[in-house]
């Protein structure tokens, strides 16, 4: 089994903690200076995690908020600080962990972002009407989901009918991570506005569900 490919944006060298640990984890690791070096990499190389040190890369706001959407397409982990937290995932990061790390936090913190990709088979989404495929959801022309989006489409089509409620969600996405409700909100509006059908029903103040209709 091929080993699984983290890209490292940080503004420091392969001697640091992190890069060891991950390397005795045995991941493949692609360190980038800084964005711009990271979405060069990214263009070249297959990664299947990316992680962001914002405690050492410090970009403002909109360059971080440029940064995730430019690399959407795969998990984003970010570290930084903790009163950071609830901002950066509102930017669209997939995970984040208060900086410095607890090594043991990290690893597991990766392992469950690579968990459901080791367990299904490559799926592609490309929004296009010519592929069906019954573990996502009807996708409006043009629209890709983010790989949280594409977590919030798994867990509603595996609970079709089902009322979720607010927290079971956050838990099932989010795991650790201390998430507001605010944040489970806009990610349900951006994939409400992704998807045509079926329809995606909030019952307001308790949780969300995948209409069978």
């Amino acid at each position: 089994m091929a080993k699984e490919c983290i890209l490292l944006i940080d503004d420091i060298t392969d001697t640091t903690a992190i890069v060891s640990l991950l390397k005795a984890a045995e991941y493949q690791i692609i360190l980038a200076k800084n964005e711009t070096d990271g979405l060069k990499k990214a263009s070249q190389f297959h990664a299947d995690l990316v992680i962001v040190n914002q405690t050492h890369i410090k970009l403002l706001q909109h360059e971080l908020s440029l940064l995730i959407r430019q690399l959407s397409y795969m998990p984003i982990l970010v570290l930084g600080s903790q009163n950071e937290a609830a901002e950066i995932l509102e930017l669209g990061a997939d995970s984040f962990i208060s900086s410095p790390p607890n090594p043991r936090e990290l690893k597991a913190r990766i392992n469950s972002i690579l968990r459901p990709k080791r367990k299904l088979p490559p799926h592609k989404i490309d929004g296009s009407n010519n592929e069906s495929n019954s573990n996502t959801l009807n996708l409006k022309t043009s629209y890709k989901l983010t790989p949280t989006e594409n977590r919030l489409d798994s867990c509603l089509k595996q609970n079709q009918g089902h009322l979720i409620e607010y927290q079971s969600l956050i838990n099932a996405i989010w795991g650790e991570d201390k998430i507001r409700l605010d944040t489970l909100h806009y990610y349900m509006r951006r994939l409400k506005s992704k998807v045509s059908f079926p329809r995606i029903i909030q019952q307001r103040g308790i949780g969300y569900l995948l209409d069978r209709s």
